[in-house]
């Protein structure tokens, strides 16, 4: 049995207000927007995007990658800034970026991506460079996004500086209301402790 999984750094408490604060207020400014948001409790950064993966891959990875993290002291982040992929024409994502931990997130990734090809989660590296971002919503069309560019533009977003301690690999179900999350392991940095595997729950990963 397969399941569509990837790997993230889930936001903790405090950042995810942050996030959401601002969701919100680009929802309320722009609500001609044909954007289908995020919901809070999902809200996170890709570290690399898995596909299909049966069990015992799976299993595998988790053992792979567990040592690798516990290499990697839990590390500080910023959210900061907004802006839309791709930079010119229809943006596809909405998405906030972030000014501290980026680097930091980029070499968790290169792990991931490594453990990932050694258990044969994957069949090949990923040939463009990772951006550490936080997807805010996906826009469903072309029309009615100009004052959305427009906000994505005037709008300010700083948040605090947070600790990431774990990173989440997750399950993605889809359905006819977007994405549906749920926690397959957790995998702490720093050695605070073994992976934890964890039965599927929807909602935030964590």
């Amino acid at each position: 049995m397969s399941r569509r999984m990837f790997v993230a750094a889930w936001l903790g408490g405090d950042a995810r207000e942050e996030a959401a604060t601002v969701l919100e207020r680009l929802r309320a400014e722009a609500p001609e927007a044909p954007v289908r948001w995020v919901p809070p409790e999902n809200l996170h950064v890709t570290l690399r995007f898995l596909g299909d993966v049966e069990e015992d891959r799976a299993d595998d990875f988790v053992r792979r990658l567990g040592p690798e993290l516990s290499r990697v002291a839990p590390f500080e982040y910023r959210l900061e800034g907004l802006g839309a992929f791709p930079r010119r024409g229809a943006p596809r994502v909405v998405w906030a970026g972030l000014s501290q931990g980026g680097r930091e997130l980029a070499a968790v990734a290169s792990r991931v991506e490594q453990a990932a090809l050694e258990a044969g989660v994957l069949d090949r590296a990923e040939d463009r460079p990772f951006h550490a971002h936080v997807t805010l919503g996906r826009p469903k069309g072309h029309r009615g996004l100009g004052r959305l560019r427009d906000l994505l533009g005037e709008l300010s977003f700083r948040g605090q500086t947070h600790f990431l301690e774990e990173v989440t690999l997750a399950e993605s179900r889809l359905t006819p209301r977007g994405a549906v999350y749920g926690a397959v392991a957790r995998l702490p940095l720093g050695g605070a402790g073994a992976p934890r595997t964890k039965r599927h729950t929807e909602g935030e990963a964590s």
